[in-house]
């Protein structure tokens, strides 16, 4: 967990965020959804639920492709079976009834966080035999690496389209060109070559 960064929405017990260490982003109650959240770096989302009302917190992230691959953990205040599955549904990894014991949290929070790692590892293993030997044609133009870097962030088109003052059709017929140089099929792999070949820093 030493090495992660955690974004807390509404606050937590003292005890707990000593645990967590200072590697983290804190909101407190009644924070803003339309807070530019791709600004700051996360590897997993703590969300100190207090009301059924809040389950739009989940929502909101599991619809961002962005954040498709960020575990997200929920203290809850009831027990209740109901709640529980509603959250699974909704895309959250654990939830845990509070108070929390301190050292069950601490597990599951490091639990989560090297299982994610693992999968993750384990995709970026399966797909570098490719990538290492796609031979890509790494002469992008500066405009085409602007437009990586950016991809790298998890911007849409449209965020692209609008960062680069270009039109959303001159950015598909970027993506277009970088994907042909790279010898790439999406923007995950497009990514991994850019990091790879030093063409980005994400």
């Amino acid at each position: 967990m030493k090495n992660s960064k955690l974004l807390i929405l509404n606050s937590l017990d003292k005890d707990l965020l000593q645990i967590l260490g200072l590697n983290y982003v804190l909101f407190e109650q009644d924070f803003d959804l339309e807070f530019d959240f791709k600004s700051i770096e996360f590897d997993l989302i703590i969300v100190n639920l207090q009301s059924e009302a809040e389950l739009n917190i989940i929502k909101y992230f599991r619809e961002n492709p962005e954040f498709d691959f960020i575990p997200i953990v929920c203290l809850i205040n009831e027990d209740s079976i109901d709640l529980n599955l509603e959250l699974i549904r909704l895309g959250c990894d654990e939830c845990l009834k509070t108070p929390v014991n301190t050292e069950e949290f601490n597990v599951k929070i490091s639990s989560i966080l090297k299982r994610y790692k693992e999968i993750w590892k384990s995709s970026l293993n399966s797909l570098l035999p490719h990538l290492m030997n796609n031979n890509p044609d790494l002469k992008l133009t500066k405009r085409e690496k602007d437009l990586l870097h950016l991809i790298a962030k998890g911007f849409t088109n449209a965020e692209i389209s609008k960062t680069l003052y270009l039109s959303e059709m001159t950015v598909k017929t970027h993506l277009k060109n970088i994907f042909k140089k790279l010898n790439v099929s999406n923007r995950t792999e497009a990514t991994l070559i850019g990091i790879i070949n030093d063409l980005i820093k994400v």
